[in-house]
């Protein structure tokens, strides 16, 4: 199952006690770009079919189509010069351990 670092729950609370409806939920969508497969959060009402997980506090929604993606998917949020993102990777336990304050470097620490 996936995964959230205590940046990305830190950001997801801040939207579940802030901007959602009593009667939704976050939901994590999948869906093909042109880079691949791209996930993204929205706020929803729980479908019949929906996975349910409990977070601490917070709700999540997997719909049927976006649960094989999840699968080992570890979630972070870092902040960049370009503003804040989540992160979306697979995590199948080879990976180095993300630390709680994960950073993506700019462009010009790229090599």
């Amino acid at each position: 199952m996936m995964r959230l670092t205590e940046n990305a729950k830190r950001v997801l609370r801040h939207v579940w006690h802030d901007e959602r409806l009593p009667e939704e939920a976050l939901r994590i969508q999948a869906a093909s770009g042109c880079c691949g497969l791209q996930f993204r959060w929205v706020l929803d009402v729980p479908q019949p079919n929906d996975v349910r997980l409990q977070i601490d506090e917070m709700e999540l929604l997997i719909d049927p189509i976006t649960r094989p993606y999840t699968e080992h998917l570890l979630i972070d949020y870092a902040e960049t010069p370009y503003g804040g993102q989540f992160i979306f990777r697979q995590d199948d336990g080879r990976s180095e351990k993300l630390e709680q304050d994960a950073v993506v470097p700019d462009k010009e620490g790229l090599t």
